[in-house]
This record gives structure tokens, C-alpha cells and sequence, in this order.
């Protein structure tokens, strides 16, 4: 729990106001989210609560409801609130509703199977990566070719969101 501490730390010493949560599936962001929201006294904007669709077609970042994420943080703002905003691909979703994170905290978990796209990658490692998840997807009945994993790694090859990253919170499996 300290090393959560030191983010809230971080948090209130850079007066931000909107912070945002980015990572792979299953990473561990909503569970930092949650305990942020709480300690910092903020409103909890996931991509996977209320913004995607029931049937989602298409990419990933494509079919989150940006401009429905981008009215529901600017009214929380407006009202005063700070804003925790959390879910796979952040850049590029709030890159189209021009959000702009006064902090952005990258969530990895070594323990996760999906770890294998928490880090940067480059564009011959992602044409590599694409390769063998088309040939996992293959087996896989009445998949499109279309899937999260390989949206997160094109999404880790064009914004780099690791190293970009102000705070890598590498999550151990016991904290909350």
C-alpha cells in the first residue's frame, strides 16, 4: 500500500485534476481507479462501464463512446470535482476528444497473461506479435481477425504509452 500512497502523493503535489489510468486487459487499473478515487476524493470515468456498446464491431479505440466520456468529464469538472479516468488504449481515446491527463499512470501486472503487451513495442515486434495472435485467432470459432489484444498492440506501437508514461506502477497481485 505504500507504493499507492506515494501516487496519491504525487497526485496532490502536482495539484492534478485529471489523472489518467492506462494499461493492458486485466492489468489491474480499476483496481488502482477505485482506491484512487476514494483516497483523492475524485470522479471514476472506465471505458468498460458505460461506454462501450453491447455489441461492439470494429477496433477497439473506434467503438468507446469518446465524446460521451468527454461530456461526462466535463461536467464533472465543471462541477470541480478531479477526474480519474481508466482503460486500455487511454491515449488514443482521449487523443480524439482532446483530453488531456495532467497525469498519467501506466499499470503493469507480471502476473498477468497479457503481460506480454505491457511494454513499447516496435513496428517489426508488432507485425511479429499480429502474426501469432491471427494464428491464435484462428482456432478461435467466429473470430473476425479483430480482437483486443492485437488493438493493444498497435495501440503500445504507435504511442509508446509506457515510456511515455509519468508513473509505471508495476502491480503485485496482493495490493488493492
Amino acid at each position: 500500500m505504500k507504493r499507492v500512497k506515494n501516487i496519491i502523493n504525487r497526485i496532490v503535489e502536482s495539484n492534478a485534476r485529471i489523472i489518467g489510468i492506462d494499461g493492458a486487459p486485466f492489468s489491474g487499473k480499476s483496481t488502482l481507479a477505485g482506491t484512487l478515487t476514494v483516497q483523492i476524493r475524485a470522479e471514476s470515468f472506465s471505458f468498460d462501464k458505460g461506454y462501450i456498446p453491447t455489441n461492439p464491431k470494429g477496433r477497439y479505440p473506434d467503438y468507446v463512446d469518446a465524446k460521451k466520456l468527454k461530456s461526462d468529464v466535463e461536467s464533472a469538472l465543471e462541477r470541480g470535482a478531479k477526474v480519474v479516468i481508466e482503460g486500455p488504449c487511454l491515449r488514443s481515446i482521449l487523443k480524439k476528444v482532446n483530453i488531456h491527463p495532467d497525469l498519467i499512470i501506466y499499470v503493469r501486472n507480471k502476473n498477468n497473461a497479457t503481460d506480454f503487451i505491457n511494454q513499447d513495442i516496435t513496428e517489426r515486434e508488432y507485425l511479429q506479435l499480429e502474426s501469432d495472435i491471427n494464428n491464435i485467432l484462428k482456432h478461435v470459432p467466429d473470430s473476425d481477425g479483430e480482437c483486443l489484444e492485437k488493438d493493444n498492440a498497435r495501440y503500445h506501437m504507435e504511442f509508446l504509452p509506457v515510456s511515455k508514461a509519468d508513473i509505471v506502477y508495476e502491480r503485485l497481485e496482493h495490493e488493492t
